[in-house]
């Protein structure tokens, strides 16, 4: 064989190799059709062509006016979705019919450097587009509008503001050509940023009782408030920006208000948030409005006590950290199968010893060394179509997204939530088409932060771009200039009205760790899994197909402390139960009628995309906050009273988020609990809702007498606030106690706490072992006197065991798990209560 030909067969050769590495690498580039969602054509087709030649000629700076604004009065928390409010007036004797425009720039460095950027790809091909350590994003909302000559139209909607990646914003109007006749910069402030503060907002017309209330601190200076003054019709938008924390309407009740801002306040507070309202009777609401004007600091200062002003908090941050949960989700969901490497690896391996050695060998046996090169090359060819053939199942060949959907049912009407990741496995723009009933929103990566709030100078042409046109038939968000896989999140959200009778609908009695009761499905959805969450118990209900009624009798409630160890998750994928375990911690503020009830939704569902086409891998679930019964002929059944204690010396209840009982890690640990927080429905606060919801009549009397409840707000104060932090004499009577292990996974973590247990007798002043962790005071009323002070009080020690101390678990961990303490107990009723703490303090006038 001479050299020339020989190096031609070499040449061949190596392009076949080539060929072979890139079809392991499966790059794939892709051409996407553009179709413009709005036709140019004017709605009433009668309109010419020369009229919007007029208008651009007459479109200069003044024959447009846009007045903008964002949050609460200009303050919006980080990462929420912010309502925005543009009010645009054409000043022009030509009605406009076009687009309005809003455009958000960010540049973003990564807080993950080093761990989020360059993949095999952009190594190996110069070409391809780099993630890198910064993604700078240009974000657009692109509405269609009509505004009539002198006319005035005003658009709201919501938008993801980054408080510190976003300084500023561009608002625009393009005709029908998509020519822009008029821009502006407007300058989004971050100084009212909202942090560790209190965030108050009071509706009001004139007066201007927020800026009052603006920098007064709770709680002997811990917290302090940040307050605004703002219209009723601000508030849309309030559901989703988790935003204020507190809500004062002075002058109008809720009923008074557009319907539409009662369900956003409906969502609000199911969130969360505290609604303060003057409503009742007419006696009644001018009587607390006037209370509220006349000293408006101390009135606040009444109601945000520190229990309530800390679980506001806890609850701003639990919103936060789903949000966060969510993105995790949606980054982390399995798409399709991965690549099998050992496979292809065991291909290449091959091909190497068998293209080269192997057919060298073998050929010169045979002495057929001259068809060596040709051999090469048909063994080249071979693995190529071999792989390409493997390469099939798992190949990408257009954008593929990623969906979390969560349906809350409320009162009369539930919320969809999506929140979708979209990535491309190429650098060339791609479209979505998605359903207009939705609001949507976009983000921008969670794992991207920058503190610079200058404004970006990077040209647009280095700037991802995502576009969002609304469309009454469907919304087209368009992707651009988007690194190869990179994640895009979206937000979508709608409110519906439900039909009467539908929904889900649900009783339950939980009584000795067992859940009855029943439950009918009339969503509309098959659910699978459906599960029932209290406070540190879990019960797996199973499946309800719509439709369906189904009756428990005494299912057996497990407890956990994570979600993930409860036999209703032990078949979810890892990253599943870390999201389960998520929503039911931000929605167990500790109370009865907080329970959870979920289901998932049967079926893959990926309608929202509409025709896109694309492939769409996620979970869909129903969720409904319900209330559980745990009475029986006026006994209490708490099974978690360890969530009212005080650690390390504390002479006060905390509020926790979730399910807890604390940790022991001495050899011997002392702790209160105020066994009066297991009457919930004895706190003050609930005791003023029933009292403001029965004053109807201006005769009267007791504690439904309108002049009651600021004669208590003045007169019974102490005792109202030592009710609260766990004192203000017997709620009731405790009938028994009992101590019982958490399950857990015991191994070289956590576990849980297996030694002594002892209770304070208050009338010796020494400490008592109680055998079996249980203790029934009903059998014998004086051991009650013993060891349950006058304000419900218990002390417990817990004493580590011999064992414990001895084991090499507690040398390098030193950490167990408390018990859960079950109560029983006999309740005064809430009237009779709050009747006794003001014929208490008559006596005590009447002495004096």
């Amino acid at each position: 064989m001479n050299r020339k030909r020989r190096s031609k067969i070499c040449c061949l050769s190596g392009i076949l190799l080539l060929i072979l590495l890139l079809a392991g690498v499966q790059r794939v580039s892709a051409m996407t059709t553009r179709t413009e969602l709005y036709q140019n054509t004017p709605s009433d087709g009668g309109r010419s062509g020369g009229k919007e030649k007029q208008l651009l000629a007459n479109s200069y700076a003044g024959e447009y006016q846009i007045d903008f604004s964002y949050g609460f009065e200009g303050n919006y928390q980080d990462g929420n979705h912010v309502p925005i409010r543009v009010t645009i007036t054409n000043e022009s004797a030509v009605e406009f019919e076009g687009y309005f425009v809003f455009q958000i720039k960010n540049a973003a460095e990564s807080i993950y450097r080093g761990n989020s950027g360059e993949g095999i790809l952009s190594k190996l091909f110069p070409g391809v587009k780099r993630s890198g350590d910064g993604r700078n994003s240009l974000f657009t909302y692109r509405f269609p509008i009509y505004i009539p000559a002198n006319g005035t139209v005003t658009k709201t909607f919501s938008a993801g503001l980054l408080v510190e990646n976003t300084s500023f914003c561009v608002l625009r109007l393009e005709n029908s050509q998509r020519d822009t006749v008029y821009s502006r910069e407007e300058t989004i402030s971050s100084e009212g940023f909202f942090q560790s503060k209190v965030e108050v907002c009071v509706v009001e017309e004139e007066t201007n009782y927020g800026q009052q209330l603006n920098g007064v601190t709770l709680n002997d200076g811990i917290y302090e408030v940040e307050a605004a003054s703002v219209r009723a019709e601000e508030l849309v938008g309030l559901a989703e920006s988790y935003s204020p924390d507190v809500l004062i309407l002075l002058e109008q009740s809720k009923e008074e208000l557009d319907e539409t801002i009662q369900k956003e306040i409906d969502l609000w507070q199911a969130e969360g948030g505290l609604l303060i309202t003057f409503s009742g009777n007419e006696t009644f609401a001018e009587s607390q409005r006037s209370a509220f004007k006349e000293a408006p600091v101390d009135f606040l200062k009444n109601i945000l006590d520190e229990e309530t002003t800390s679980r506001l908090l806890a609850k701003r941050n639990m919103n936060y950290q789903k949000y966060y949960t969510i993105s995790d989700l949606l980054e982390n969901t399995k798409i399709r199968n991965r690549p099998n490497t050992v496979l292809y690896g065991g291909l290449i391996l091959v091909y190497l010893v068998l293209a080269g050695p192997g057919l060298y060998f073998f050929l010169k046996k045979t002495g057929k060394r001259q068809y060596l090169w040709g051999a090469i090359c048909a063994c080249s060819a071979v693995f190529v179509m071999l792989i390409s053939l493997f390469g099939q199942s798992t190949r990408l060949k257009a954008p593929v997204l990623t969906y979390v959907r969560e349906i809350w049912q409320y009162d009369t009407y539930q919320k969809d939530y999506i929140n979708f990741c979209a990535q491309a496995p190429y650098n060339a723009s791609y479209e979505l088409y998605l359903d207009p009933s939705y609001d949507l929103v976009m983000y921008n990566r969670m794992d991207y932060m920058s503190n610079s709030t200058a404004q970006p100078e990077t040209e647009d042409a280095e700037y991802e771009k995502t576009e969002i046109s609304f469309g009454e038939q469907k919304n087209r968000a368009e992707i651009s200039n988007q690194a190869a896989f990179a994640l895009n999140e979206f937000g979508m959200q709608r409110m519906e009205t439900l039909d009467e009778g539908k929904g889900l609908k649900g009783t339950f009695h939980f009584w000795d760790q067992k859940i009855s009761g029943t439950v009918e499905n009339k969503t509309g959805y098959d659910l699978e899994s459906c599960v029932i969450a209290v406070p540190g118990y879990c019960a797996l209900i199973g499946d309800i197909k719509n439709g369906e009624t189904i009756t428990l009798d005494g299912i057996e409630a497990d407890s956990v402390r994570e979600f993930g160890n409860w036999s209703a998750a032990e078949d979810l994928p890892e990253i599943e139960k870390n999201y389960l375990d998520g929503v039911i911690y931000n929605h167990m503020p500790n109370r009865s009628d907080n329970c959870l009830f979920f289901g998932k939704l049967a079926g893959n569902d990926d309608t929202f995309q509409l025709d896109s086409g694309y492939e769409a891998y996620g979970i869909s679930y129903y969720y409904q906050e319900v209330s559980v019964d745990m009475k029986e002929a006026g006994v209490v059944y708490c099974p978690y009273a360890q969530e009212y204690s005080g650690w390390d010396g504390g002479n006060t209840v905390s509020f926790e988020m979730g399910p807890n009982s604390g940790g022991i890690s001495e050899e011997e640990t002392e702790v209160t609990y105020y066994l009066n927080g297991v009457f919930e429905n004895n706190n003050i606060w609930c005791l003023y809702g029933m009292y403001a919801k029965g004053v109807m009549q201006p005769d009267s009397e007791g504690i439904y007498d309108p002049a009651f409840w600021p004669y208590a707000m003045t007169v019974l104060e102490d005792k109202i606030q030592a009710a609260e932090t766990g004192g203000g004499g017997k709620r009731g009577t405790i009938l028994s106690l009992a101590f019982e292990k958490a399950r857990t996974e015991d191994g070289t973590k956590i576990r849980n706490f297996n030694g002594t247990i002892e209770l304070y007798n208050f009338q010796t002043g020494t400490y008592d072992e109680i055998s079996d962790w249980e203790i029934d005071f009903a059998s014998d009323p004086a051991l009650e006197a013993q060891y349950v002070n006058a304000d419900n009080q218990i002390r417990v020690r817990y004493r580590l065991s011999e064992e414990e101390k001895g084991e090499e678990y507690h040398e390098n961990y030193g950490y167990y798990e408390a018990p859960n303490l079950i109560v029983k107990a006999k309740e005064i009723p809430p009237e009779q209560y709050l009747e006794n703490l003001l014929a208490e303090e008559s006596n005590a006038d009447t002495e004096n």
